[in-house]
């Protein structure tokens, strides 16, 4: 799970202040299949759920935490149910082998069913541009920040590695994403897919530096060479100036102004393809399949030169 927040409302304050949810949670705690891992990217309220790291920590009795640097000692004072070396704080670039479900031996209980994984999973820790805070008053960036790259290797010599890659908040920059592509993407064989934010990018004056919009978003696509990408971020706490819907009506116009494929099929509960940048309603299953063929990936990243240069010159120009 990424950045698990059953609550209500993001707040430092346990019940009535804060921003509300305009969606509601679409599960419980009690309705998930058993957790293996839990990536936190910071320690913001809209994705540090104290009470659900909790919940999840009672029902997953073996569950790991993989935290940025110096998020550990929080967790370990405030999350209940989980011992110290169940979390694992982390620095930028840091790579650790995370050891599976049927390795440690667990037991499903409450007819939860159990993970099966015949693989390697490789967690590592990666830079974003962003800030942390928590107690407003003392703590100012004192936790680190950031995204996760999870790389699984089959056991099996038939079957292929998959690289998911996981963004957290993040402003863009031109250099700090092709570093993900050159030591993270590529040294894995790429993306598969990449979670990517979208939204709480108003006003630009405020937000600019912290929080990537639609445009920004599939350029982060585009350098970290991202197979798929799913734009996440958006349409669940009010926490910035545009209207909530807006990030994928600008996302939709980003792809295409940069001639790339969108895909969202909101009344669909189930659907395919192998769209480069999707977003998905509630409740919504996404399959995506990627076959091997030239494509912006390849744009990017030199086998297509000329068209490289069409998509950034068009990218700036929108700008």
């Amino acid at each position: 799970m990424t950045d698990p927040v059953f609550r209500n409302r993001c707040s430092f304050f346990k019940h009535a202040l804060g921003p509300k949810r305009v969606r509601p949670v679409p599960f419980t705690v009690a309705q998930l299949p058993p957790i293996d891992l839990i990536i936190l990217s910071h320690n913001h309220t809209d994705h540090l759920d104290r009470t659900a790291l909790c919940d999840i920590a009672k029902l997953n009795p073996k569950v790991k935490f993989y935290v940025p640097l110096r998020m550990k000692k929080w967790l370990v004072k405030n999350v209940k149910h989980a011992t110290p070396e169940q979390f694992i704080d982390m620095d930028w670039w840091q790579e650790i082998e995370h050891v599976p479900f049927e390795k440690q031996n667990i037991v499903s209980t409450n007819n939860r069913l159990p993970t099966h994984v015949s693989g390697s999973l490789k967690v590592t820790f990666l830079p974003s541009q962003h800030w942390s805070v928590r107690n407003t008053i003392n703590d100012w960036n004192h936790q680190l920040w950031g995204g996760f790259g999870l790389c699984y290797t089959p056991h099996l010599m038939t079957q292929q590695s998959r690289t998911i890659y996981f963004a957290g908040d993040t402003g863009y920059n031109n250099t700090m994403f092709k570093k993900i592509y050159e030591r993270f993407a590529e040294p894995n064989g790429g993306i598969d897919v990449a979670f990517i934010p979208i939204g709480a990018y108003g006003p630009r004056w405020f937000s600019a530096s912290q929080h990537a919009d639609p445009m920004e978003a599939v350029q982060i696509a585009v350098d970290i060479g991202a197979k798929h990408s799913c734009g996440m971020h958006w349409g669940t706490f009010l926490v910035s100036t545009e209207p909530v819907l807006e990030p994928v009506e600008k996302l939709h116009q980003a792809l295409q102004l940069m001639q790339l494929d969108y895909h969202q099929q909101p009344n669909e509960k189930e659907s395919n393809g192998d769209d480069f940048f999707i977003t998905v309603a509630h409740g919504q299953t996404k399959t995506c399949t990627h076959k091997p063929k030239k494509s912006h990936v390849d744009v990017l990243h030199g086998k297509d030169k000329d068209q490289n240069t069409s998509v950034i010159l068009q990218m700036e120009k929108e700008k």
